[in-house]
């Protein structure tokens, strides 16, 4: 529920209602509260987020906000607030967007279950030891916007009630590097399937074709020759491999490997933990699993 800003910030045209503005308070005391009674121990931490339809139908679409402001009803407080906050400077899509609704036009167009629809995501961080809700985070409907959320309620729950999890656990669509790397940077042990894009090959032989030597640090290709490392960036973990130009000349695959004149490799590379893992750890990831098994159980009976 928002109401009209009263003060010359355009930037933030409407302001959440008194209610809304009581709501996060309300929910804080309520996680305290478990924190007090021993049901939220902070130690592993889950997240995922939920799509919610908007107010707009799949097959009344645009492709520029041009079309939005003649073609939709500007009056309405949906489309009045998203260009207020676009003319401010302010966009809802961060980089544009594919589509855009006439009715709804901060939803994003997401395809994540199938046929593209328009609307929103609740994130939601989650305690697993007594799967108690500890933030909750709304944001369009892009799969990038889920990581951001998670780092948002990360650093809120951290702010507020003094709490970094050892552990977060998530599904793959989390397992980018640079998340990785950056709950890495911060001790969180990760259980996070990694993104592994190696598939996606355009036609052309995916990295599984290539074996990779740990004693050299190279990729060997069908052919046996080297794919030599060549660049890394430490804030992400992605290492480059490259062959040598004149191996491709004349190699009989290249019209299978690769449009360029060599084949580049990108790998995300984790180093491996020295130690094995504590009975804490241990326990934690059964606690995950299990949270995660009765969450696709009620999903699944929805």
């Amino acid at each position: 529920m928002l109401v009209k800003n009263s003060s010359n910030d355009n930037s933030q045209p409407f302001q959440p209602s008194s209610f809304h503005r009581s709501a996060p308070s309300m929910f804080e005391d309520v996680v305290n509260q478990c924190r007090k009674a021993g049901l939220v121990p902070g130690e592993g931490f889950a997240v995922d987020g939920s799509f919610v339809h908007g107010d707009a139908r799949r097959d009344l679409r645009v492709e520029s906000v041009d079309a939005i402001r003649e073609e939709a009803d500007t009056t309405a407080r949906p489309v009045s607030e998203y260009l207020v906050a676009l003319d401010a400077g302010n966009p809802v899509h961060e980089g544009g967007a594919k589509y855009l609704s006439p009715t709804d036009p901060a939803a994003a167009w997401n395809t994540k279950e199938g046929r593209g629809r328009f609307g929103y995501f609740t994130n939601y961080m989650i305690d697993t030891a007594h799967a108690v809700i500890v933030d909750v985070e709304a944001t369009p409907a892009p799969m990038a916007q889920e990581i951001v959320a998670a780092k948002t309620m990360l650093y809120r729950i951290a702010s507020t009630h003094d709490i970094e999890p050892d552990v977060l656990a998530a599904d793959k669509g989390y397992g980018t590097g640079p998340f990785l790397a950056w709950l890495k940077e911060r001790e969180v042990t990760a259980h996070i399937p990694v993104l592994d894009r190696q598939r996606q090959s355009d036609g052309l032989m995916s990295r599984e074709a290539f074996t990779f030597d740990p004693e050299r640090n190279v990729f060997i290709c069908p052919q046996g020759k080297t794919l030599k490392h060549r660049t890394s960036v430490d804030a992400t973990r992605i290492h480059t491999y490259r062959a040598n130009p004149t191996d491709y000349r004349t190699c009989p695959m290249r019209q299978q490997c690769t449009r360029s004149d060599r084949r580049t490799l990108s790998v995300h590379l984790m180093k491996r933990p020295g130690r094995k893992l504590s009975r804490f750890r241990t326990r934690q990831r059964s606690r995950v699993h299990a949270f995660c098994a009765a969450r696709s159980k009620c999903c699944s009976a929805i």
